[in-house]
């Protein structure tokens, strides 16, 4: 009788022992994934670990934007910007990087009629840049898509994961949507990101 129960206690040991080696087959191979955040659209798109550049985009003019490393083929860039400007001085109009949700009409000379009134725009003027992730506003572009040289685009808060595609440097240029200039105040703080 005491064959049985000792025969008895081991079948047990043996169904946990298999159930752990199960659990461990199972778990182990998620963990790669996790740290295989390898190739620059992976950090791109989860932002980790890039060369930083703060600068800050002035509510009243156009700013010309070069990374201080340069650029090369498949290099990678996004941009987000934080703060607010006033449009109307004494009126207390004060906007964010994202505009209003209005888009800009086709009169009264907005640089870009359709896109959204006072939200931070960019461009790119020379060179080929792909969209590979959306930003934090819709303005026509889809994943894939080249950006039009000299096209406004929203650049807003996030403007999405950009591809370099060619030798050209590229030239980036950021706009308030908004007729007068002349009269804002305050800036964005905006911070470009690039991975090679």
């Amino acid at each position: 009788m005491v064959m049985p129960f000792a025969g008895r206690r081991r079948l047990p040991a043996a169904v946990v022992f298999t159930l752990v080696v199960t659990v461990s087959m199972t778990v182990v191979p998620a963990a790669p994934v996790v740290a295989g955040v390898v190739n620059p659209l992976e950090r791109c798109l989860y932002e980790s670990s890039s060369y930083q550049n703060a600068f800050n985009m002035p509510g009243a003019a156009l700013l010309p934007y070069t990374s201080p490393p340069g650029y090369l083929p498949d290099d990678l860039l996004s941009f987000r910007a934080t703060g607010a400007i006033h449009v109307q001085p004494g009126g207390g109009a004060v906007k964010g990087p994202d505009g209003d949700p209005v888009n800009a009409p086709a009169l009264g000379g907005w640089p870009a009629p359709g896109l959204r009134q006072f939200a931070l725009l960019m461009r790119v003027r020379q060179g080929q840049v792909r969209l590979e992730s959306n930003g934090s506003v819709p303005d026509g572009r889809t994943p894939g898509g080249t950006m039009v040289p000299w096209r406004w685009y929203v650049a807003g808060s996030y403007s999405g994961c950009l591809r370099i595609l060619e030798n050209a440097p590229p030239s980036i240029e950021f706009l308030v949507n908004e007729p007068d200039l002349t009269d804002n105040s305050g800036r964005f703080l905006s911070v470009g990101k690039h991975w090679w």
